[in-house]
C-alpha cells in the first residue's frame, strides 16, 4: 500500500483517498533544496482504463494549455502516517501559458501561468514517470490538467496532469509522451506537427459534444486522516 501511496501523490490527493490512503498530515515544505535530477522511476497509471480517446481527455481537463516551463518548485510536504515515516514532496512546474487550447468551463479566461505537479521527492530522492522524464526549465509542452484538492476536498491552486497522458513535452523535433495511453495511435515517436493534428481532432470532438467528460465521485474524510469520519463526496 505504501508504494501505491507514493505513486498517487504525484497526481492528486484525490487519488490517495481513492486508494484508501488517508493517514497523512501536511507540513510546510522544507527549506533545503532537493536534487534536480530524478534517481528512480514510478509506474505510470493506466490512462487507457480511464480515457478511451484524446477527445475524452480534452473534455475532462480543466485546461488544455501549451506553455513553457519557467521554474521548478517544491510543494508542501506530506508525511505518510502508515508507519513508514516517508516524507514526500511534490515537484511543481511553473508553466508560463503561451496558448489556451481548451477549457472545460467556457467562461474561464486563459491563465497566465499554472503550477503543475511533475513527479516528487521521497525522503530527498527524486522520482519521475517511467514513460516520460521530468520536464526542465526552458522546455515547452502541452498540459492537460485537473485542479488539485486539499485533504479536506477544497480546491487549491495547483494542477495535475490527467493521468500519464496529460503531459507531452517537445524534445528537439520530436514529442515525448506516454505511449500506452490516448497518444498510442501516434506510435513511439511523433513530430510536433503530428501531435498537434491529433490534439486538434480531440479538441474539436470535445467542443462539438461528440466526446464528453469522464466523471466520477471522489470522497474525502471530513476529518483529514480520520478513516472513520463522515466522508465528503464530490462529483468530478
Amino acid at each position: 500500500m505504501r508504494r501505491k501511496a507514493v505513486v498517487a501523490i504525484t497526481a492528486t490527493v484525490a487519488l490517495l483517498v481513492a486508494l484508501g490512503v488517508v493517514l497523512f498530515v501536511i507540513r510546510d515544505s522544507p527549506g533545503t533544496a532537493f536534487p534536480a535530477r530524478a534517481a528512480a522511476t514510478y509506474p505510470d497509471d493506466s490512462s487507457v482504463a480511464t480515457f478511451k480517446s484524446v477527445g475524452e481527455l480534452v473534455a475532462t481537463a480543466a485546461f488544455v494549455v501549451e506553455g513553457e516551463v519557467v521554474d521548478v518548485q517544491q510543494g508542501e510536504s506530506v508525511r505518510l502516517a502508515d508507519g513508514s515515516g516517508a516524507e514526500i514532496v511534490p515537484r511543481l512546474l511553473v508553466v508560463e501559458v503561451r496558448e489556451l487550447h481548451h477549457s472545460r468551463d467556457p467562461q474561464a479566461g486563459a491563465p497566465e501561468s499554472l503550477r503543475v505537479t511533475d513527479g516528487y521527492w521521497e525522503d530527498g530522492v527524486g522520482y519521475e514517470r517511467e514513460s516520460i522524464g521530468w520536464a526542465k526549465p526552458g522546455q515547452v509542452g502541452f498540459f492537460l490538467v485537473s485542479r488539485d484538492r486539499a485533504p479536506d476536498g477544497t480546491l487549491i491552486s495547483s494542477y495535475s496532469p490527467l493521468s500519464s497522458s496529460g503531459i507531452a513535452l517537445l524534445d528537439g523535433e520530436r514529442m515525448e509522451y506516454a505511449h500506452h495511453g490516448v497518444w498510442q495511435r501516434l506510435g513511439p515517436s511523433a513530430t510536433e506537427a503530428e501531435f498537434r493534428e491529433v490534439l486538434s481532432e480531440g479538441i474539436s470532438a470535445a467542443r462539438s459534444g461528440a466526446e464528453m467528460p469522464v466523471t466520477g465521485t471522489i470522497c474525502y474524510p471530513s476529518v483529514p486522516g480520520g478513516e472513520q469520519s463522515e466522508p465528503i463526496c464530490f462529483e468530478e
